[in-house]
């Protein structure tokens, strides 16, 4: 099986303020966001076809 990876690049904490003004991310927040956006249209090959990979970004806070 092999995994195709869309073209990515890291998303800066200024691009993400642009997108949010007032917008402030700690750093382990900003590679949550990166690798969000890097399994963003992530495909993999199985043996009946092409599948979209899929990912939950969580935490240890025990609120859920």
């Amino acid at each position: 099986n092999s995994i195709q990876a869309p073209k990515h690049e890291w998303i800066s904490i200024e691009k993400m303020q642009e997108i949010c003004p007032g917008l402030k991310l700690a750093n382990y927040q900003l590679i949550g966001v990166n690798w969000l956006a890097l399994l963003h249209g992530m495909q993999v090959r199985v043996s009946d076809g092409i599948m979209n990979v899929n990912g939950v970004l969580c935490d240890e806070m025990g609120l859920g």
